[in-house]
């Protein structure tokens, strides 16, 4: 009788999370890196289940994110699969004891279940004597990050650089070797822009130019069609078509008052001073009917007494 010696491999669940934004095209490079760093812990599971939380999404007691994926995740550990596996403490949580203490009641639930990344083992009896250190630490990184954060935009902003964030619709902001911001146009975009610009001088509203975009699959910032009258109006009317950014509210400028010049115009000046000049026309256009219409608002409604006589 032929005897099966194939040894049962345990069913694991992997967790990942992001919480800056990264407009880069591709596969995420943050997810990329923590798969490869529980590359050997999966070695000895199946895995059977992966949550991945939505870019952007925060695990700090600070900003208290929701966490659908993270909350599934529990959920199933004990029932669905044995083990969950996430790179490092930190991706699990930024919340210090309170939710280590979640962590190992989700280890008791079901048929019981296991916590492991690269830095703890919540079977270890070790990483149990540590594991709330880990966590505190995770939860301190959080006030350091915001330190340094602060401390790069005010560089940033003195250097008159790019303050990190969405890239600019029309462009890209990469580094070089160096660390130094490049500016790159986006060929594609540029002209999806300058068609815009045209529509809107031929006469077109900015809800007709949002239902072509959509008809015609332009892609926004983050690869979406689903352009609306506000998108299509603040992209035309952002700095950044004509090579500028801005920093709060105001086009980012040199010390002598001349807005700074971070790529060549990307939508043709002509065309845009002819879109700028229509769009302050129809402003005033608007702004005059509304005061008509406010003037006459009681009319058929409100009469004198001496009218009425």
């Amino acid at each position: 009788m032929e005897m099966n010696t194939k040894k049962y491999k345990g069913r694991a669940a992997v967790y990942l999370r992001k919480s800056s934004l990264d407009p880069r095209r591709g596969n995420n490079r943050s997810f990329t890196r923590q798969m490869a760093d529980i590359e050997k812990i999966l070695e000895e599971f199946e895995v059977v289940a992966e949550f991945t939380e939505k870019v952007g999404t925060s695990a700090s007691h600070v900003k208290n994110h929701d966490r659908p994926e993270w909350d599934k995740a529990l959920a199933g550990l004990g029932f669905e699969y044995d083990v969950l596996v996430g790179s490092q403490m930190d991706r699990l949580t930024r919340q210090g004891i309170g939710q280590l203490v979640k962590i190992y009641e989700a280890c008791e639930q079901g048929t019981g279940g296991r916590v492991i990344t690269c830095d703890w083992d919540s079977d270890s009896s070790e990483s149990r004597i540590v594991g709330p250190l880990i966590a505190e630490l995770a939860r301190a990184e959080v006030s350091r990050l915001q330190e340094r954060v602060v401390a790069g935009k005010k560089i940033a902003e003195e250097r008159k650089d790019f303050m990190g964030g969405p890239n600019p619709y029309p462009f890209n902001v990469t580094r070089d070797a160096d660390g130094t911001f490049q500016y790159e146009i986006i060929p594609e975009r540029q002209r999806i822009l300058a068609e815009f610009a045209e529509m809107y001088v031929a006469g077109e509203s900015f809800a007709k130019i949002a239902q072509y975009a959509r008809e015609s699959g332009y892609p926004m910032s983050r690869g979406s069609t689903n352009w609306s009258t506000h998108a299509v109006s603040r992209i035309l009317d952002s700095p950044s078509c004509a090579g500028h950014m801005q920093l709060r509210g105001k086009v980012i400028s040199d010390d002598d008052g001349n807005p700074i010049q971070y790529t060549s115009p990307v939508v043709p000046p002509v065309l845009y001073a002819q879109y700028k000049e229509a769009r302050a026309k129809r402003k005033k256009l608007r702004t005059k009917k509304g005061v008509r219409q406010a003037k006459y608002l009681l009319n058929g409604l409100a009469f004198c007494e001496e009218r009425r006589r």
